[in-house]
């Protein structure tokens, strides 16, 4: 019998070559959707799980509470770990990162080389046993232990020395002479941060970093290092967590409210860390993607398996004989089940190979609209081979149970006198498949053009500041700060160059936080930035009260701030200009506001604007930017002569530069990506559904060809037979518009939730959807109501 039935199932096939092909095409595509987002939504969950103490390692968030918001920070003091270790004993290690946000990159020398680095960590010696960081040289318990000891990857090491062994040998970090104490192996993708060099902590204290560490490592107020704890095996997060504010209330001798420490595990940093403040990384993602992704690909695989049962499930009368005569011969229901679930499965197990072609060929693309890097080799495609075949399995049941029931039901009297099943002609269960696929491709099809209308809210929307035609050189070192203003002279010799700044940070960098007591109001950490007196003109921002920083006024170097309007209203100030503002970090300046700007984004539009406070650089006083405002359309011309003139004053530094625009839109990367994907999958949806679509109209109007000529024989026009093949399934797309509106609605509006500035879901939005989806059908059926309204009348008569 198996043999009879792999016979029937290939006879079945040649026989129906165009409805094989569309089974068959739908259910590759869609697997190989499926099998892709897999890929990708497995890669995101993988993160630091290759740690050996994965479970056990927790990082400490800073949960700060005021008046209804919520601020998350992923920083925190440096003698906070040290003090927890003491005092915990379920603390089996305490580990500190220190990565300053406001260092763009660290200079390294190596003999008369020079080079720039950005994955540049100093740690506590216990990070190489608490972490899974082999070394391939060097001893993981000793590598970070003494000062002025660095341990690098192998690619560093390929880098810096070629094919020569670094063990031993010392490398600058800045002026810092350290020696390599180990050979790391490159830290794998899928790791929430990723080290080139570590530099044991205690370097910390060479004199070439005091400029930038401050009194850091012993000030509980000053929050910059990233702090990891190893607890022990029995130990409990939960509990250890609500010993926190009590320990910090000893340790500060103050009564702590609206502030609390909490343990985050390791392996839901990278998706689980939304919003927080001073990432340790900015490769980190959201959950919500991979919900929507895997939604995605399970909303694909729906509609391929839907089309495989609305065409089986049309088709059947065409096997009726089959059935009729195998039940007349002894055959049981059971048997029949068999059979076609059987035909089911093997069709999957050709479409599943179909799909790993498809996959193997667009894996590359995959990889760059996502930036990972998928492999399927041949030992991968073993390890999932079982996966994968129990997945066919699966689906080719779940696609073919209904058509094998529904077959298995048919009566042998009834198909003998040709009174096959009345039912057959209503199609309930088929139209409402027909419904829910077309549902859900709306759905996809409105998530998408949602995600594209934010998008290009987010790049055209007025930032508060002109951030087209600005060039910015990163400033690495420090004769750029002594020689600023002779650079700046030369720079400005240009007629193209409109205006030059320095400053300590830009919109779309990490912004520190400084604490501030505003007159009349509060101590509280504000963002503030150093500037120049050429900032705000060089940005375009607009004052709307008092003045801009002037070489005029010599007090302004000490004595001025500029605040934003959100300030002013936060402060409660009727008139910001003459309040006076105290800040403690800089010999307890306290000067005066002799200016508002207009509110500006300096964070993506995720979040609101915050109040914000300009004061001067000094003097030899560092910064990390110099804000070149052009004004040309030869562009690589100037930037030419831009290099020449930075070469004169850093002829051994490298000349990098960014526009300030390129670098806002990398803040909305994880949408691009999404609305990239998205846009990809929602098409293959479609097509699916238009396959599916088209086979269906095909085998219906197959089935009414003498109807249709016998229509035309009493008069029918061409454009009435059309009307009467398409009114049905346009009946179905008005109901998948009414089910799909409120569903996207719901689920987009949720999405846009996660924007503090965003657009309204408009009308138009879902009657473009709308429009679009009846434009499908008209595709998808039209051709073939076409061609049967066009068929010669006699010819549809002779048929049957």
């Amino acid at each position: 019998m198996l043999k009879n039935y792999f016979k029937t199932a290939i006879r079945n096939l040649k026989r129906q070559k165009v409805y094989a092909a569309i089974n068959i095409a739908g259910l590759s595509v869609g697997l190989a959707c499926c099998i892709l987002i897999v890929l990708y939504v497995h890669f995101e969950l993988s993160y630091d799980r290759y740690h050996q103490n994965a479970d056990r390692i927790y990082r400490i968030i800073e949960i700060a509470k005021e008046e209804g918001k919520i601020d998350y920070s992923s920083t925190a003091p440096a003698p906070l770990a040290p003090a927890l270790a003491a005092e915990f004993p379920e603390i089996r290690h305490a580990v500190r990162f220190f990565h300053p946000s406001w260092i763009e990159k660290w200079r390294i020398s190596v003999e008369d080389k020079i080079f720039f680095e950005d994955n540049v960590f100093f740690a506590d010696p216990p990070a190489l046993e608490v972490f899974s960081f082999p070394l391939i040289q060097g001893n993981s318990r000793d590598a970070l232990k003494e000062p002025n000891t660095v341990v690098i990857t192998e690619e560093m090491a390929r880098k810096y020395f070629g094919s020569s062994n670094p063990l031993g040998k010392t490398l600058l970090v800045n002026s810092a002479e350290t020696k390599v104490t180990g050979i790391a192996r490159n830290v794998p993708p899928n790791s929430h941060f990723r080290f080139d060099l570590l530099v044991s902590f205690s370097t910390l204290g060479h004199p070439s970093f005091r400029n930038f560490v401050y009194d850091m490592l012993t000030n509980w107020r000053s929050h910059n290092f990233y702090t990891y704890l190893l607890l022990g095996k029995e130990s409990s997060s939960l509990e250890l967590q609500k010993k926190f504010v009590p320990f910090l209330e000893r340790q500060l001798n103050v009564k702590i409210s609206g502030f609390e420490l909490y343990l985050q595990p390791l392996k839901d940093i990278h998706l689980h860390s939304k919003n927080f403040s001073y990432e340790i990384t900015s490769t980190n993602s959201d959950i919500a993607y991979v919900y929507i992704f895997s939604a995605i690909a399970l909303f694909v695989l729906v509609i391929a398996c839907i089309n495989y049962i609305n065409l089986s499930t049309a088709r059947s009368t065409n096997r009726a004989r089959e059935v009729g005569t195998r039940k007349i011969v002894g055959a049981s229901r059971l048997e029949l089940i068999k059979q076609f679930l059987g035909e089911s499965v093997a069709l999957l197990f050709l479409a599943l190979c179909f799909a790993l072609v498809l996959v193997s060929f667009f894996l590359p693309a995959l990889n760059s609209l996502t930036g990972s890097n998928f492999t399927i080799g041949f030992k991968n495609l073993i390890s999932i081979a079982g996966l994968l075949l129990a997945a066919a399995l699966v689906l080719g049941a779940a696609a073919g149970i209904y058509p094998a029931l529904f077959l298995s039901t048919f009566h042998p009297l009834n198909i003998l006198r040709g009174n096959l099943l009345a039912g057959l002609k209503k199609a309930h269960f088929r139209r409402i498949l027909v419904v829910v696929q077309f549902a859900i491709s709306i759905i996809l099809v409105i998530g998408t053009m949602a995600i594209k209308d934010q998008l290009k809210y987010c790049m055209n929307k007025d930032l508060g500041f002109d951030k087209e035609h600005v060039v910015v050189i990163p400033v690495r070192e420090g004769k750029t700060v002594m020689e600023f203003d002779s650079l700046r002279n030369k720079l400005l010799q240009h007629p193209e160059i409109m205006n030059v700044a320095r400053c300590s940070s830009l919109p779309g960098k990490t912004i520190g936080l400084r604490g501030f007591l505003p007159e009349g109001n509060k101590w509280s950490p504000r963002y503030s930035m150093f500037v120049d007196y050429d900032f705000i003109p060089t940005l375009g921002m607009e004052i709307v009260e008092g003045r801009n920083f002037s070489r005029e006024f010599s007090t302004d170097l000490d004595d001025a701030y500029i605040v934003n309007e959100a300030a002013v209203k936060e402060f409660g100030w009727d008139s910001a200009v003459g309040k006076r503002l105290f800040w403690a970090g800089d010999s307890n300046k306290n000067g005066e506001v002799i200016g508002v700007v207009k509110d500006f984004h300096f964070k993506s539009l995720h979040q609101k604007i915050e109040p914000f406070i300009l004061h001067m650089l000094y003097p030899g006083q560092g910064f990390n930017y110099i804000a070149v405002r052009i004004n040309t359309q030869t562009i690589f011309g100037l930037l030419d002569a831009i290099r020449k003139d930075w070469q004169e004053f850093n002829p051994r530094i490298p000349f990098e530069i960014f526009f300030l625009d390129e670098n806002l839109d990398r803040l909305y990367a994880s949408e691009k990506r999404m609305l990239k994907v998205s846009g990809i999958f929602t098409f293959l949806a479609i097509f699916i559904a238009c396959l599916g679509l088209f086979g269906l109209a095909s085998y219906l109007a197959e089935q009414r060809t003498k109807e249709i000529g016998i229509r035309k024989v009493l008069g029918a026009s061409t454009g009435s037979i059309i009307i009467l093949l398409s009114k049905e399934f346009t009946k179905l797309v008005i109901i998948s518009n009414i089910i799909a509106w409120p569903l996207a609605y719901y689920t987009m509006n949720k999405w846009l939730q996660d924007f503090a500035y965003r657009i309204s879901l408009g009308v138009e939005t879902f009657l473009l959807a709308g429009v679009l989806a009846f434009v499908i059908v008209l595709f998808s059926v039209g051709y073939q109501s076409v061609k049967t309204a066009l068929a010669i009348p006699v010819k549809a008569l002779r048929y049957e």
